[in-house]
């Protein structure tokens, strides 16, 4: 926009009516014959405000940023994160829970209280036996990228920062082959990276599928309801979404019987009883089976019992681990 246009002058005057005023008054996009300011960043708020643009390549608009000191910043506490276990000493837990004196949970006449406070203290035993590290961190955020290709980008950065302060052919010509050198070894840096996974998973394929969302880049999408809009109206309460789709299976059901032959008999549907119930006796193997065959990718429970823990239950309980 030219900077004597009456164009800019009615956009400056529509933001000082507004209350806004701009932060950027730097080019964000400078060729060999031009620099505009195409980018920018506006605000009706008063206090400190240090903005400005990111000389880089990253596309032909340089990136612009501000910093504020009006914004909250939250802490998320990661210190009860038990999925990262490196060491674990079972045989100092079980000793701990062996020599245990268990009348404060036993003594308790409420089944909730008791659960809680079992697992209350198991939390504790177990971060006490525990020795819990940081997760190590790698030097690069791409898993394919080296330190070879960590130079040439710096060398490809360095010549563009050239090319803003002096846009000569010769310096234009010089990062054009240092970025397209880039870009090939790049590409195959990640191809052979990719290769490699696809070769070791070549019979997981649940593990393929992973890889194939991860290069095309395909987030995992949510399938959780927040509202449900029942004909004119819109429900958001969880405990009433959860009825209204049980009324509706219901009803589904109902209809669906209609269609049944009533007249179908067997011996084995005579005399029921509706009001009694039958739970067939569970053994011990059966349930460490069960406990073994739960995924690590499945959802936690509702009182934040991850898979990681409930399997060391059974680390420490199976009859194979027994003393």
């Amino acid at each position: 926009m030219d900077s004597a246009s009456k164009d800019k002058l009615n956009f400056e005057r529509l933001l000082l009516f507004h209350k806004f005023h701009a932060l950027i008054n730097l080019p964000t996009r400078v060729t060999t014959s031009s620099a505009s300011v195409l980018d920018n960043i506006l605000t009706n708020q008063n206090g400190f405000h240090q903005a400005g643009v990111v000389i880089a390549d990253l596309s032909d608009h340089y990136p612009v940023f501000c910093l504020t000191n009006n914004m909250e910043v939250q802490k998320v506490n990661s210190s009860s994160n038990r999925n990262n276990v490196p060491k674990l000493n079972v045989n100092k837990i079980k000793t701990i829970l062996n020599n245990t004196n268990w009348d404060f949970i036993l003594n308790d006449g409420d089944v909730n209280r008791c659960v809680q406070k079992f697992l209350d203290y198991f939390r504790r035993t177990v971060d006490d036996c525990c020795k819990f590290l940081p997760p190590v961190s790698s030097k690069f955020k791409k898993s394919w990228m080296n330190a070879d290709l960590l130079k040439l980008c710096k060398e490809k950065n360095k010549q563009y920062l050239k090319l803003i302060k002096d846009p000569s052919p010769n310096n234009l010509f010089v990062y054009k082959c240092l970025r397209n050198s880039f870009t090939k070894a790049k590409r195959n840096a990640e191809k052979q990276f990719y290769d490699k996974l696809f070769k070791l998973n070549n019979n997981n394929i649940k593990a393929k599928w992973r890889l194939i969302n991860e290069v095309m880049n395909v987030k995992k999408q949510t399938t959780r309801i927040d509202h449900l809009k029942l004909n004119d109206c819109t429900i958001s309460d969880k405990k009433e979404i959860c009825n209204t789709l049980n009324r509706n299976f219901i009803d589904t059901i109902n209809s669906l019987q209609g269609g049944f032959n009533q007249n179908l008999q067997h011996e084995m549907f005579s005399d029921q009883n509706i009001n009694t119930f039958y739970l067939d006796e569970i053994n011990t193997a059966e349930l460490f089976s069960i406990v073994n065959s739960f995924k690590p990718n499945k959802s936690t429970s509702d009182d934040v019992i991850t898979v990681a823990f409930t399997r060391l239950f059974y680390l420490m309980w199976s009859p194979e681990s027994a003393v």
